[in-house]
């Protein structure tokens, strides 16, 4: 019986009308290229903000934690997937500087998402549209996983990865040529396992995915090769995919690590899975109003599974065996999708990447089938070679134009990796540059950091390396993502693990970040005896070691402070003593590597303001200050105000004061807590200015900054 629609899916065929050949227009991969050129340095610099996302920064604090105390990524932190995504992170740590770590990601999520194009691209092609369609297909792909308003879109999440791994599978499995000889279907079936076996390592859950096109491969080797090769090629498959799926566990048992690999990689993900403590019948239910949220929200994805759905049952009968498998699979997928959704029970909008792909793959084959029974006869090459431009431009304005065209700015305002570090500096928050400039003061940057939070950009934005391989508070009380929390769902090894790494990395400094410690932990009781808490902010409150706390905090300047030998107009100076008229300028009082202590009395009921200004030596940064005004504390330069607190008395009438000036940061003390802080320079010169009717500072005592904070000791 002939088939009611073009014969695309049915056998390999010839790509022109005539059976000749395709005559494939020779500018149309020029215009691809280009298209893929463009799309990838967009992605890669318009993107590196995109990227920065919740669990590529927590990927980022685990390598980055490897890279400074050794060992495997599994003896450096909990993570409940396979190492390839640390892979991919730690290639990028290794090939690029450290401001351009994150154009390598967005560089990753790019070719990632091209992989699923190339897999639409190909679906719609060998469904029967023409090179120029399919490209259009691609095209439309490639911008959605990359610009769209998606958030699975312009990202590298677990399951960005495990989707493009079953795409590149998807491509060998429709491809004609893959199969024609007896060592062309070896290879394919051994790369094909290989790429199942690595999905499911990655992420445990992709398995229902794996299966299907474990199934699907089985079912067309049947038309492929004879019994006797596909019992052997069967063997090939399980071996291979069984080699890659096992590499992981292998690798760490013969490093010796293989206790902390299966405690991150199935014990916690087996918490991860069961923390929830639903019944099945209730993820079912919660199942069921996701689904129905979801499409309400997307109904065009309904409409593309409806349609998908209504071809299959009415060309069902009449077509051939592998099109029926190629259709059953693309729906069984989206349907394994949904399922491995409702069994994990995650519904975050970044993981719906997992059923946009099916989806895609079935708007391809429908527009491969529309295109060939509108023309049939007609040949494949039908169309022009700059539609994939066209259609470009088209889905940038269909998918949302401001992803796209922010990407594009970025991109052409790119001015070169280095300039990307002073971006950053120049837009953080004031509290993570008052946070930063405290640490500085007594230790380094990659220096560790022990932390209570739940967040990975304490460790990024502050730039330390975390100090246990338990960056999230949440390991360390059994709190489950979306779930409940419970001791057991705590590690058995968490603390003897916990109190293994602090010994070895020594932390000074203790951050509490937008979550405050809670007691009655190990961890907690470590807190209170060894750290004492030196700044209260938002989000971020730090502490320090006891000896440093005190030693910043307490009263350690011995030498009585030297005036300069010509007072500064309206000053009265002497030795240990300064008094200012209004309208006094500023009084110079040292430089970098200081300590100057004392007590400063303003008059009732005046206008109060006591600031310290910081001068670089060479010019080449803009003049900063700190100080207090009628009960806040700020911090900032002569254009912004960094971060402003309410401090209530201090700062009014009678108070004591201690400035801090090292080589990397400087901070205030006032009535025995850090009240601001700031990064300056290595070389300033320090200068105090007050605005009130009379102020005077007495008991002036100098002495060196802390040896940690980067002096001379």
């Amino acid at each position: 019986m002939t088939e009611p629609i073009a014969p695309a899916l049915n056998g390999p065929r010839s790509l022109s009308a005539d059976g000749g050949a395709s005559g494939r227009d020779p500018n149309l991969p020029w215009v691809i290229g280009v298209l893929i050129v463009i799309g990838l340095v967009v992605t890669a610099l318009g993107n590196e903000q995109r990227v920065q996302d919740w669990d590529p920064q927590y990927t980022k604090v685990v390598v980055d934690r490897t890279a400074a105390y050794g060992g495997t990524f599994y003896e450096n932190g909990l993570f409940s997937k396979g190492p390839l995504e640390l892979v991919i992170h730690q290639i990028g740590s290794v090939i690029m500087p450290e401001d351009g770590y994150w154009i390598w990601i967005a560089i990753v999520s790019a070719l990632l998402a091209l992989a699923v194009a190339f897999a639409a691209a190909k679906t719609a092609r060998h469904a029967g549209a023409s090179a120029p369609i399919g490209a259009v297909v691609g095209v439309f792909t490639f911008l959605h996983f990359t610009f769209s308003d998606a958030d699975y879109s312009g990202v590298v999440y677990p399951r960005n990865i495990t989707v493009a791994l079953a795409s590149l599978v998807w491509m060998f499995l429709i491809s004609d040529s893959r199969w024609a000889t007896r060592r062309s279907r070896l290879i394919s079936v051994a790369i094909c396992a290989g790429l199942i076996g690595l999905m499911v390592q990655s992420l445990l859950s992709s398995v229902f995915t794996a299966l299907i096109l474990l199934g699907a491969g089985f079912l067309l080797l049947r038309d492929r090769a004879p019994n006797w090769e596909r019992l052997r090629l069967s063997g090939v498959a399980f071996v291979v995919g069984d080699i890659a799926f096992m590499s992981a566990a292998v690798w760490y048992a013969a490093r010796g690590a293989f206790d902390e690999f299966w405690a991150s990689w199935f014990t916690y993900a087996r918490y991860i899975a069961v923390g929830t403590e639903a019944s099945l019948g209730w993820q079912f239910g919660l199942g069921w109003d996701r689904f129905y949220e979801y499409h309400e929200r997307v109904p065009l994805v309904l409409a593309v599974v409806l349609v998908f759905a209504a071809t299959i049952a009415i060309g069902w009968r009449s077509w051939t065996r592998r099109r029926r498998i190629l259709f059953v699979t693309v729906g069984a997928w989206w349907a394994m999708a949904w399922l491995e959704m409702i069994l994990t029970q995650r519904y975050s909008s970044h993981y719906y990447s997992i059923t946009a792909v099916p989806v895609t793959f079935m708007a391809a084959l429908l527009i491969g089938l529309a295109h060939s029974a509108l023309m049939p006869g007609r040949p494949r090459v039908v169309g022009k070679p700059w539609w994939p431009a066209v259609a470009a431009l088209l889905a940038v304005f269909m998918l949302g134009p401001s992803n796209f065209g922010r990407a594009l700015y970025t991109t052409m305002h790119f001015e070169g990796i280095g300039a990307l570090d002073a971006l950053a500096d120049k837009h953080a928050d004031g509290n993570s540059r008052t946070a930063r400039a405290i640490m500085d003061l007594v230790s380094v940057e990659g220096d560790p950091l022990l932390a209570w939070t739940n967040e990975p950009w304490p460790y990024l934005k502050l730039e330390r390396v975390s100090a246990t391989r338990f960056p999230w508070k949440s390991f360390l009380i059994g709190e489950i993502y979306l779930g409940q929390t419970s001791e057991k769902y705590v590690l058995p090894q968490t603390w003897e693990w916990f109190f293994e790494d602090l010994e070895e990395a020594q932390p000074v400094v203790f951050a509490e970040s937008n979550w405050t410690l809670t007691p009655g932990t190990p961890f907690a009781d470590h807190v209170f005896g060894n750290f004492t808490m030196v700044y209260t902010g938002t989000p971020t409150t730090v502490w320090l070691r006891n000896d440093l706390a005190t030693g910043i905090l307490g009263t350690a300047a011995m030498t009585p402070w030297s005036p300069p030998a010509v007072a500064p107009a309206g000053w009265t100076t002497a030795s240990g003593t300064a008094s200012a008229a209004a309208g006094a300028e500023m009084l110079p009082i040292g430089g970098s590597c200081m300590r100057i202590e004392g007590i400063v009395e303003f008059p009732p009921d005046a206008l109060q303001i006591l600031s310290f200004y910081f001068e670089d030596r060479t010019y080449a940064t803009e003049r900063l200050h700190l100080g207090v005004e009628r009960g806040q504390a700020y911090s900032g330069s002569d254009f912004v105000t960094y971060e402003a607190t309410t401090l209530g008395d201090a700062g009014i009438g009678r108070k004591e004061f201690t400035l801090i000036v090292g080589s990397r940061s400087t901070v205030l003390v006032m009535q025995g807590e850090i009240v601001a802080a700031l990064r300056l320079p290595a070389d300033v010169t320090v200068s105090l200015q007050v605005n009130a009717p009379t102020v005077t500072l007495t008991d002036l005592r100098t002495g060196a900054a802390p040896a940690e904070s980067g002096c001379p000791g």
